[in-house]
């Protein structure tokens, strides 16, 4: 079991949010590894009890009487638990993050992030958001996606937009300010209306605590107060705030510095972790971990693999043979090593009061930011009328992207409508012309391109990938609708869907428009329609379809 990953991981997780400061009286561990094998996870007491029998596939602390968990099994659901192990919030969800500020995102099968109360009910769901993490300060930040890429804003408890998505990334509020970054990838801190208080100016930043904030700076870590200013200039290879202290990394080891810079104990340890509300840290010297107290001596001696920080008094501990058991402060084992997993949620409050139910992504694919992209009357902002010519302006293409030899002409590649969904866009027509050339005595006709050629058709082909993901047959049948929509009528006899593809052709006045499904792959095909002639003509040549690509 790794009760904790790499120095330098930890660091970035204890400098990302602040959680409530709740006590820890039950503590979710298994005796069955990384699967909810044997049992699964488990709550026992600090006597090392237990009290919520082993089921649960993942579990966190508990934060105001109620704890996240997962049930075991394929079809595993978030939902909340009380300190009784029975459901206070059925398991109804696909994700889920822990409370926080009195709400909770969760996200049922196909659905938005919803924020809840304490009592399940909805206060709000937020539809456009692909991300949302938990609230802090009355605030709580959400991604959008679009074709320019991810931007972040954030939301009140009442699930009003105060700030508008514009952030490259983002963290949360602490002590009314929060670390965003801009587009050119500066951190900087904005207040709760959204105004930029601290410029944009470092390599990266993380949050205010007792009005002091870690930044990086020309690729080394310093402290800056609430006005942006440096307290502590960047010279530590990274650091992390601990209370009234900072754990730096410097020259590969680890140490401690007070708010000027000086070093209370010098960096002389392989690994640690903070101290936190403790007054011992667990270090690493050699291969084993100890406990030292605020000046640097040891306290409990070097003889653990891994060690965590003091929680309520005791520090879950990992010893040779891989097995997790629980310390108090004077070294003595409370409850004997026997557990082969401890809760994730559980790791990440004890090195820095975090959880690692931080965030949930929406499980809602809009089928309609598919739809809404098809124009039949104007596709892509061409008209019956626009010519070759017109199309490159349009697109930004040269003469050379289109094909002398092929009425298939492909103007938009991979182009992203969402996270989910991938647009190619084609026009058809013949895009060329024969033009004479003169070369000595001889003259030859070479195609060239015709920028006045007309355009005889379009299609839209779209990738469905994320959660997109096996929703063909439903992407197709609501295409299907808004071209039926339109007035065109669906020829029965060439249409034809089952549960592994299908195709629908559809005539109006002289166009035909086809569409298909197949694996992830939506497209949908508009050209002239055929009429055949009612009264052939004797010794005519045989009508032909307009020439378009093989679909």
């Amino acid at each position: 079991m790794k009760l904790y990953k790499t120095f330098l991981l930890f660091f970035t997780l204890t400098l990302l949010v602040a959680c409530g400061s709740s006590s820890v009286n039950l503590i979710p561990v298994s005796v069955g590894g990384n699967s909810s094998s044997n049992g699964g996870i488990q709550y026992i007491n600090k006597e090392g009890k237990i009290i919520i029998n082993p089921q649960f596939e993942d579990a966190g602390i508990f934060r105001d009487g109620l704890a996240l968990v997962r049930t075991a099994g394929d079809s595993s659901k978030y939902g909340f638990i009380n300190e009784d192990g029975k459901f206070a919030i059925n398991a109804n969800y696909k994700y889920a993050t822990s409370f926080n500020d009195g709400l909770a995102w969760v996200v049922k099968e196909n659905g938005a992030p919803e924020a809840i109360t304490k009592n399940g009910k909805t206060a709000f769901t937020l539809k456009q958001a692909d991300e949302v993490r938990i609230f802090s300060e009355g605030l709580a930040a959400f991604s959008v996606f679009d074709s320019s890429g991810t931007k972040w804003g954030f939301v009140d408890q009442d699930g009003a937009t105060v700030i508008n998505p514009q952030f490259s990334s983002c963290r949360i509020f602490s002590e009314g300010l929060c670390p965003v970054e801009n587009s050119e990838g500066k951190w900087g801190y904005v207040d709760k209306k959204g105004t930029l208080k601290i410029s944009y100016q470092f390599q990266d930043a993380y949050r205010f605590e007792n009005d002091m904030a870690v930044v990086e700076s020309g690729d080394k870590y310093g402290v800056i107060d609430d006005d942006g200013k440096f307290i502590i200039n960047p010279q530590f290879t990274f650091m992390v705030s601990d209370g009234d202290l900072f754990m730096v990394y410097q020259d590969k080891k680890v140490g401690w510095c007070d708010d000027k810079g000086k070093f209370v104990i010098n960096a002389q340890f392989e690994a640690a972790t903070n101290f936190g509300k403790s007054d011992l840290a667990a270090v690493k010297t050699g291969k084993e971990y100890g406990y030292i107290d605020r000046e640097g001596k040891y306290v409990i001696n070097p003889q653990f693999k891994k060690a965590l920080p003091f929680v309520d008094g005791l520090a879950a501990i990992e010893n040779g043979n891989g097995e997790v058991g629980f310390i108090d402060e004077k070294g003595k084992l409370i409850i004997n090593p026997q557990y082969k997993r401890i809760s994730e949620d559980y790791v990440y409050y004890a090195i820095g009061s975090i959880t690692s139910f931080l965030s949930a992504q929406t499980d809602l694919f809009d089928i309609s930011a598919l739809t809404s992209r098809i124009n039949l009357e104007s596709p892509e902002g061409l008209t019956n009328t626009s010519t070759m010519g017109d199309a490159a302006v349009k697109f930004g293409k040269t003469a050379s992207s289109f094909s002398l030899y092929s009425s298939e002409h492909q103007m938009l590649y991979s182009s992203n409508i969402n996270r989910d969904i991938g647009l190619d866009f084609f026009i058809f027509g013949d895009a060329s012309k024969d033009q004479v050339v003169s070369s000595g005595y001889y003259q030859y006709s070479q195609k060239v391109f015709n920028s006045d050629a007309p355009i005889t058709g379009f299609a839209y082909s779209f990738d469905l990938t994320g959660k997109g993901y096996g929703k063909g047959k439903s992407v197709l049948e609501a295409v299907d609708n808004l071209v039926t929509a339109a007035g065109f009528t669906k020829d029965q006899s060439l249409s034809s869907i089952n549960d592994s593809g299908g195709i629908g052709v559809f005539k109006k006045s002289g166009k035909q428009i086809t569409t298909t499904w197949q694996n992830n792959n939506v497209k949908l095909i508009s050209t002239p329609q055929y009429i055949p002639p009612a009264t052939p003509t004797p010794g005519a040549a045989d009508s032909t379809l307009p020439a378009r690509p093989d679909w």
